[in-house]
């Protein structure tokens, strides 16, 4: 599943893709920003400039998606994937399949907490690894000891111990706790 393999003095860095959702550019750091903007691709989650009322305005213009598709489109929030987009859900206790337009300000502002919290623990942690994931450092990622409700189907919620239930949403799986999610 190697697409690009990067030669560097220190070694090789590969860009492996199995399931083809990524692509390699290579871009001036100076044309970067205006590049992703021209490509559609929304704010990223943890810059300096997202604050709380642009995420609330972006959920706004999506009132009829449902919450976790709508975090996970890329023209809406950058970076966001599907185990994060659950485990933002969870931190903010709200079901993954909720209209944006049911929802409170005080659960937009949760779930705009929950999205910075669960994306900063997962930089610290060096990210979800998969199975032959590995930083450019060589390291294995360990933020899947810190999953709250991903990959845990049938075992109890560590907050209020209701069993966690996978579903299926907007074609992938689907993780939420049934008792404090709402």
């Amino acid at each position: 599943y190697s697409h690009v393999m990067f030669a560097t003095t220190k070694g090789v860095l590969f860009f492996n893709d199995q399931r083809r959702f990524g692509f390699v550019r290579l871009v001036k750091t100076d044309e970067l920003e205006p590049w992703l903007e021209s490509q559609g691709y929304g704010p990223e989650p943890l810059a300096d400039d997202f604050a709380f009322e642009l995420f609330s305005g972006l959920l706004k213009r999506h009132r009829a998606k449902r919450v976790k598709s709508a975090i996970m489109d890329q023209h809406v929030i950058a970076g966001v994937g599907n185990i994060y987009a659950d485990e933002a859900c969870h931190y903010a206790k709200i079901r993954p399949a909720r209209r944006i337009r049911t929802l409170t300000v005080p659960e937009r502002r949760s779930l705009y907490r929950g999205i910075r919290h669960v994306m900063q623990l997962s930089i610290k942690h060096h990210g979800t690894s998969a199975s032959d994931y590995l930083t450019a450092s060589g390291q294995k990622g360990s933020m899947h000891k810190f999953l709250r409700v991903y990959g845990r189907n049938g075992f109890a919620c560590r907050r209020c111990g209701a069993t966690i239930v996978k579903t299926v949403l907007a074609q992938r799986g689907t993780h939420y706790c049934p008792g404090c999610q709402r």
